[in-house]
């Protein structure tokens, strides 16, 4: 799968939020590959709005069949102060 196709897949499935994708990157191919999604708004994010789309990512049942692998890591994170979108 195509890194566009799963943020494609993700954007659908955020809560009611103005939150962009910034970046995925999904670790080496394995049992439990990390897959680490970086994640903004235009106001910056908050630790409960990381939460929030982390809980709903993480109940995803289909999101596998997008990152290729039964079991995985998943970490939605933000690009840091002074480094997100604007």
């Amino acid at each position: 799968m195509e890194i566009r196709e799963l943020a494609q897949y993700l954007e659908k499935r955020i809560p009611d939020m103005d939150v962009h994708i910034l970046d995925i990157n999904i670790g080496a191919r394995g049992p439990n590959p990390l897959v680490r999604i970086v994640v903004d708004t235009p106001d910056g994010i908050t630790i409960d709005q990381l939460a929030s789309i982390s809980r709903s990512w993480g109940d995803d049942e289909d999101i596998h069949q997008h990152i290729g692998s039964e079991g995985y890591r998943l970490e939605v994170t933000s690009p840091g102060i002074g480094t997100g979108i604007t």
